[in-house]
């Protein structure tokens, strides 16, 4: 058994609310910067084996922080990366995208399943993290692992390991700075442990 620690990298700094997506350049604001210390606190003095994390700056400054915290070594993996589900809508604002293309806005609210025309779906998204999930079980059986990501591949990969419906992506959001802890298998199965976030305390 394998215990992930699944966390969202802490908040931007976009005072435009701009969708970022997988652009690279955005950065933690101070309001993540704290978000990352106080999930760097909370996973401090357990025996987390790796850090790995997405490459995008803001996985990897929240990714570092952690580290920091429990002594470990980071360790980057592009299948951590952001998903690409709102691909189409990256340099817009949230503003435009939800008054200019509601019925886009809607489906990526409500039904997350039928979004095409993106490099990669929600299923494909799924299966990515899983594997990741799969791949680093395999090195780290028995151990503790910190996974840093972002929203939707964590919201995906819960979903998927704990059979549960990727209709109800949303569902259970995961604030930046959050924590999802997984049990998990090589068998595939998983329970989640704790949902955890800086917010809550």
């Amino acid at each position: 058994m394998t215990v992930f620690h699944l966390v969202r990298h802490g908040h931007v700094e976009n005072p435009h609310k701009i969708v970022y997506g997988r652009q690279r350049g955005w950065r933690l604001s101070a309001r993540g910067e704290k978000e990352a210390e106080a999930v760097a606190r909370h996973l401090a003095g357990r025996p987390i084996a790796r850090v790995y994390t997405g490459p995008l700056e803001r996985a990897v400054q929240t990714a570092t922080v952690i580290a920091g915290a429990c002594g470990s070594e980071v360790e980057p993996r592009e299948d951590l990366s952001e998903a690409f589900l709102c691909a189409q809508w990256e340099g817009l604002s949230w503003r435009d995208v939800r008054h200019g293309r509601a019925a886009d806005w809607a489906q990526y609210l409500f039904r997350p399943l039928e979004i095409t025309g993106v490099p990669e779906d929600l299923r494909a998204l799924a299966d990515r993290m899983t594997g990741a999930l799969r791949a680093m079980a395999e090195a780290h059986p028995g151990q503790q692992v910190v996974a840093v990501s972002h929203g939707d591949p964590i919201k995906a990969v819960v979903l998927a390991v704990t059979d549960g419906d990727l209709r109800d992506l949303h569902r259970e959001p995961v604030p930046t700075g959050g924590l999802v802890t997984l049990e998990y298998d090589l068998a595939g199965t998983a329970r989640v442990v704790e949902r955890w976030s800086a917010r809550k305390g």
